[in-house]
């Protein structure tokens, strides 16, 4: 202890930042020895001190590189606190940035058209981020500009958005009446890959509701169609473990 002391407080002075490496078999009490090693010399960096436990001994709880800099930059203080914890986090906050700025644009140029696909991208990702207020007042008018313009995707995407929107909201007639009201316009539009999506948001509601039977056959239609597509949804279904009729 005595050296790793001298060692880290730079009582012999190095160039740059001391840097000192502990290693062993597990469970020799590696990690144990390193943070009372660095409680010992804390009061020489007095700018703050960041621990992270790796789990070495567990492959299976590594934190990623990003999950371990979001702590350590959030640790520096409370400002930070709405930093994105894991990659798909920081996904959708690049995403609210784009749509933010394509919508700003289309505003500017006045197309209420592309305007209204990006209110609908924008509440898309706001539902991901549980953040649904004010979501169903933007999508209603991006509904009457997809309406007054005849623009039939339009209006059946932003009426499975306005479901979805219902679904996390926990309004599960509302959400019916608009996950309803899109299926007939797919089928018009010749769209089943919309449909069927649209199809697993209902078995989602069905599962709110507690009946199973209905969940299970609106679920069972849409992995029809997915697999028959090979579209990304049947892949992810696949790749779980089981399907979680919760997730929003």
């Amino acid at each position: 202890m005595s050296r790793l002391r001298t060692w880290l407080t730079g009582a012999g002075r190095h160039d740059g930042p001391p840097v000192c490496a502990v290693y062993g078999p597990p469970g020799i009490g590696k990690t144990s020895l390193a943070v009372h090693a660095a409680h010992e010399v804390r009061s020489a960096f007095p700018d703050g001190q960041l621990y992270v436990d790796l789990h070495g001994a567990d492959s299976a709880r590594t934190p990623g590189t990003l999950e371990v800099l979001a702590g350590f930059v959030r640790a520096l203080g409370p400002e930070m606190a709405r930093l994105p914890d894991s990659v798909a986090e920081c996904d959708l906050v690049n995403a609210e940035k784009s749509c933010g700025q394509a919508i700003t644009i289309f505003r500017e140029i006045g197309d209420r058209l592309c305007e209204a696909y990006g209110v609908q991208a924008l509440t898309k990702v706001h539902i991901r981020q549980g953040r649904c207020e004010d979501g169903q007042k933007s999508l209603g008018i991006a509904l009457t500009v997809f309406q007054d313009l005849r623009d039939r995707f339009g209006e059946a995407l932003t009426l499975r958005t306005l479901g979805e929107l219902h679904l996390a909201e926990g309004a599960l007639d509302a959400a019916a009446r608009q996950l309803s009201a899109a299926l007939p316009r797919w089928d018009e539009l010749g769209l089943p890959l919309f449909r069927a999506r649209t199809q697993r948001d209902l078995a989602r509601l069905h599962h709110r509701r507690g009946d199973h039977a209905a969940a299970d056959a609106a679920l069972v239609e849409a992995l029809d169609v997915f697999h028959r597509l090979q579209s990304r949804e049947y892949a992810e279904i696949l790749g779980s473990a089981a399907f979680n009729l919760d997730l929003a």
